[in-house]
């Protein structure tokens, strides 16, 4: 089960003008597989994952996905009149599928999400890694197979964020999905990752493909980061 990406552009209409974001980018996600996206501002890592979540058709290239695929955006969106099962159920609601199911499949992860005890409470009483926690749920609840990551972790303090960091290759390597993570911090994407993709400034284009051995040293994860830092 896989995602592939061939040879998709996109062009937007800004101020009057138009911008090439996406330039012939191709890849391939297997689920399974956590990817980082790393790039400058403005490179269109964003847009790369909104056109894979089929927010808008890209003007050329083809997109091929099998399983089912979910975007999770650096604001966790959590309705704030929902608690934190009925939060995790909306995908359910919408679709018109089994809510009963979806809600006792939330109930039962709760443990996984650390979010045992909170599965009542709103979010608003719940702490930012907490909540990121529960988009997370939400996020698996409504797509099991691939999850489009964009910095969810960015405006986490740097405590909760390294916790948060250890605690997502936990779960993913517990729940076998495919992982594309849009950051902005090579250290996160070296630490995260089985493999790296490195895009150029706008227009954006994969200009390295990076693989991260499981039992990488100090040494060459440091060669590694120097590796992309000069690719950027």
């Amino acid at each position: 089960m896989q995602i592939s990406v061939k040879d998709i552009s996109k062009t937007f209409l800004m101020d009057g003008s138009t911008v090439k974001v996406i330039d012939n980018v191709s890849l391939t996600l297997e689920r399974g597989v956590f990817a980082s996206v790393v790039g400058t501002s403005g490179c269109g890592k964003s847009t790369l994952l909104q056109l894979l979540a089929g927010y808008y058709p890209p003007d050329s290239g083809r997109i091929v996905s099998e399983g089912n695929i979910c975007l999770l955006p650096q604001d966790d969106l959590l309705l704030p009149w929902r608690n934190v099962i009925d939060n995790s159920a909306i995908a359910a609601e919408i679709r018109g599928s089994d809510v009963a199911a979806a809600r006792k499949r939330a109930f039962d992860l709760l443990p996984l999400f650390g979010l045992e005890g909170f599965g009542n409470s709103l979010p608003s009483q719940l702490s930012g890694g907490m909540r990121q926690r529960a988009a997370l749920l939400r996020t698996y609840i409504a797509a099991g197979d691939f999850w489009l990551l964009d910095e969810p972790f960015g405006k986490l303090d740097a405590l909760t964020r390294e916790a948060m960091q250890h605690w997502l290759k936990q779960v993913w390597q517990t729940l076998g999905v495919g992982v594309l993570f849009v950051t902005h911090d090579i250290e996160e994407a070296v630490l995260l990752s089985q493999r790296v993709f490195v895009m150029s400034p706008r227009p954006g284009r994969i200009i390295n493909v990076l693989d991260v051995a499981a039992d990488i040293n100090d040494i060459e994860r440091l060669e590694l980061k120097k590796q992309i830092k000069s690719l950027l």
